[in-house]
């Protein structure tokens, strides 16, 4: 599928070919090429890829395209089903808008073995 998306690429550089050519190289675990195809001109549609995505369970691309359009409630969560907690509250703080945090996270006390807090995030 990905090279059939690349080969219509270069035919005719439209939105929904670009789109799914960054959901092939998520769902195959592509990782590296789909962070050269993001960091470079494209006009997919990367917010609505990073939801498909996380529906599908596939948060490390996720958190890849996420990072990339700032979606930073979205890239919270997905470090927490990456059980990246730290790296979760993080993201939160360097939201522009805090009350946004306060929404998405709370901070909930647990005894674990690590001494670590847990978050929540609730999407």
């Amino acid at each position: 599928m990905v090279r059939y998306l690349q080969m219509a690429r270069k035919k005719a550089r439209e939105a929904i070919i670009e789109t799914e050519l960054v959901f092939a190289y998520a769902k195959v675990n592509r990782l590296a090429d789909l962070e050269e195809f993001i960091s470079s001109p494209n006009i997919a549609q990367i917010q609505q890829v990073g939801d498909r995505c996380y529906d599908e369970g596939l948060y490390e691309p996720a958190r890849i395209l996420y990072n990339n359009v700032s979606n930073y409630a979205r890239l919270a969560s997905t470090l927490v089903h990456l059980e990246e907690y730290q790296a979760a509250v993080t993201v939160l703080a360097r939201q522009t808008v805090p009350k946004h945090g306060k929404k998405f996270v709370s901070r909930v006390l647990k005894p674990e073995s690590s001494g670590w807090l847990r978050c929540v995030v609730s999407t």
